[in-house]
């Protein structure tokens, strides 16, 4: 599942326009919110979208997290989800 998630949200950031990167550390700690990837209506979008395909509901305490703004950050709080960890 792993895999699944971190290239689900890879492939969803690029299509949004994410800058292609030298290392996975970069792309993992890119912050697509304060670089402007989506807006708050493109933030409904993409929570709708991970729900659907990984059948797993975003508290909103998730949203609040540092980490929900970062690529990987976004990867580990889906993993965690779906593998039922309240975060």
């Amino acid at each position: 599942m792993q895999n699944e998630v971190r290239d689900f949200v890879i492939d969803y950031f690029r299509e949004k326009g994410l800058p292609d990167t030298n290392t996975v550390t970069e792309l993992l700690s890119y912050n697509y919110l304060d670089k402007g990837i989506i807006d708050s209506f493109g933030i409904v979008e993409m929570i709708v979208s991970l729900e659907k395909e990984f059948g797993v509901t975003f508290p909103p305490e998730e949203m609040q997290k540092e980490e929900f703004g970062t690529v990987g950050g976004l990867i580990d709080i889906v993993e965690s989800l779906s593998n039922g960890e309240g975060r």
